[in-house]
């Protein structure tokens, strides 16, 4: 009888705490040290970009970004936008299971015709940032994520706005994941 309490016990805590235990994606992967970042503040002009907005999980922010980015590439293209920087995603939303990402472009200045294609005029507008160069895997980027976060406290800021990364390398170009750069932006104050 008490095997069966125990048993019961513990499947009951399994299916209680499972979800929290996927959300938070615990690994007993072993991982290589993080790559040292280079963590400093910047003051960063007024950005211009086009993007996508959709409501993603975790899971699928690789998903939107391979459809949604290549629609605005395509509609600046077509509309004689000229592009300032390559690919970025910015997080204005982040919740306990889903997020909202804004997949884009920089843009050299707003469009002047109304967008289509469920394509947004975005504008970030100038101030603080702390930025840093993540070198590696993208499923290594929350943990440059967190080491940004506790480099802000330590330095006694606060995040001040949506946190975006712009795609330094094309993974086409340098398949290699170890040789990707990211490059993370937190506007702060």
């Amino acid at each position: 009888m008490a095997g069966q309490h125990i048993a019961a016990v513990h499947a009951s805590t399994v299916s209680s705490t499972a979800p929290c235990i996927s959300l938070y994606r615990i690994s007993i992967i072993e991982r290589k040290p993080a790559v040292p970042l280079d963590i400093s503040v910047r003051d960063l002009p007024t950005v211009h970009a086009l993007v996508i907005r959709r409501r993603v999980t975790r899971d699928e922010i690789a998903t939107a970004l391979a459809e949604c980015l290549p629609v605005v590439f395509d509609y600046a293209q077509q509309h004689g936008l000229a592009i300032a920087g390559p690919p970025f995603a910015r997080y204005p939303e982040v919740g306990m299971g889903s997020l909202t990402i804004e997949s884009g472009i920089t843009v050299v200045e707003p469009p002047s015709t109304a967008l289509a294609d469920g394509i947004e005029a975005l504008v970030i507008p100038p101030g603080r940032a702390v930025v840093t160069i993540h070198r590696g895997p993208y499923d290594s980027l929350p943990e440059s994520y967190q080491r940004i976060e506790r480099w802000i406290r330590d330095q006694g800021l606060s995040a001040a706005g949506a946190p975006w990364e712009t795609y330094l390398t094309d993974p086409g170009e340098r398949p290699d994941p170890a040789t990707w750069e990211t490059e993370i932006v937190q506007p702060v104050r």
